[in-house]
């Protein structure tokens, strides 16, 4: 079951996914076709999805939770599981916990994106050459 949730929610709109925000707020249909009539298919929304992951087994420590992050952008899986782990609703709820841990154990190495450090330095030595007349 797992798998197949996972399998459908990549496969149906994998490439839709713009923002973790937005797609919090309301979930993708889709329709459909097969030999016995269109079908209408609500599809779980990101966090929805990581939500029941984590619950089916029992914590960020299987497969499934790991395979989540893989296939989601960095981005958008850390983004997921943070709102997860401060959903106020869920507050002292293992699912907090089990939010953190996967965020944690799969969000990644922090890194500073584009030419950050480059930037930085360009404004100090421009400061220090302003201070200085």
């Amino acid at each position: 079951m797992i798998l197949s949730l996972l399998t459908l929610f990549f496969v149906g709109i994998g490439t839709l996914i713009k923002s973790p925000i937005a797609n919090a707020r309301t979930p993708k249909k889709v329709v459909m076709l097969t030999n016995q009539g269109a079908h209408i298919v609500s599809l779980l929304k990101p966090i929805d999805l990581l939500k029941q992951l984590l619950v089916s087994c029992q914590g960020p420590h299987h497969e499934a939770v790991k395979a989540y992050f893989q296939v989601q952008s960095e981005p958008q899986a850390c983004a997921t599981s943070i709102l997860l782990a401060c959903m106020e609703s869920l507050r002292g709820t293992e699912m907090t916990m089990w939010a953190t841990q996967a965020f944690l154990l799969y969000g990644g190495e922090p890194y500073f994106g584009g030419n950050y450090l480059n930037n930085q330095a360009a404004i100090m030595n421009a400061s220090a050459t302003f201070i200085g007349k």
